[in-house]
């Protein structure tokens, strides 16, 4: 599906969902799933990009319970590339829960490779969000080869209406560090180069860069919390 924008694209993505070490449910080709009439019923009910039948691309129709899972995108011919990791919460207005957190990891490069996360503000009134961009701050957790000095930006469109470098530099950071406990984030370190944004959005869609402040590289968290 990414192939039409011009990058060197992951060509046979699989994706597996897990809960703590577990997993639950995987998927190599979307039209190989038990059921991809679903899958493209679900994505035309939260307008995501259509799939080409017979394309390598993944996908999993899932209802999961209250809790916290990861999913990994891997290629499954073991070949280098670009991949799109997406999730929608496919339920309506009425259902009892809400997808309150989304966080991916990976590798940020110069250029074109830097990381991006999109995510979209839902009709009706305006959401503070708390948006996060970890290099350092995953040390601790045993991660080797960190981004030593991430650097944030968010866009809407075309425009970009908010960045940072240095997370307790902003104004909010009391607020943040105390939103991120609440919100169930692991604390960030008082001067750490880690980045931080806090901030009240419209409904509407945005687009998070998270590169290395001086062209460095390495590998990076962006975290996006709905707080509200």
């Amino acid at each position: 599906m990414l192939g039409a924008q011009g990058l060197t694209l992951l060509d046979d993505p699989r994706v597996a969902v897990f809960q703590a070490q577990r997993e639950l449910h995987a998927n190599d080709d979307w039209s190989g799933f038990s059921d991809p009439a679903l899958t493209a019923a679900w994505s035309t009910r939260v307008s995501a990009s259509g799939y080409v039948d017979g394309s390598k691309d993944a996908a999993l129709p899932l209802v999961l319970g209250p809790d916290a899972y990861t999913a990994i995108v891997t290629s499954a011919s073991g070949a280098d590339g670009i991949a799109l990791a997406e999730v929608f919460d496919a339920d309506d207005a009425t259902a009892p829960g809400r997808l309150i957190n989304i966080s991916t990891r990976g590798s940020v490069g110069t250029g074109d490779e830097i990381m991006i996360a999109g995510f979209i503000v839902p009709p009706g009134r305006p959401a503070q969000v708390l948006i996060r961009g970890i290099g350092p701050g995953l040390a601790k957790f045993g991660v080797s080869g960190t981004l030593s000095d991430p650097r944030l930006e968010v866009f809407a469109g075309p425009t970009m209406i908010a960045a940072n470098d240095d997370w307790d530099e902003i104004v909010s950071a009391a607020q943040t560090a105390e939103l991120s406990f609440r919100s169930g984030a692991f604390p960030l370190a008082s001067g750490a180069a880690d980045a931080a944004l806090l901030m009240y959005l419209e409904p509407g869609a945005y687009t998070v860069l998270l590169r290395g402040a001086t062209n460095t590289v390495g590998t990076a968290l962006i975290e996006v919390y709905l707080l509200e």
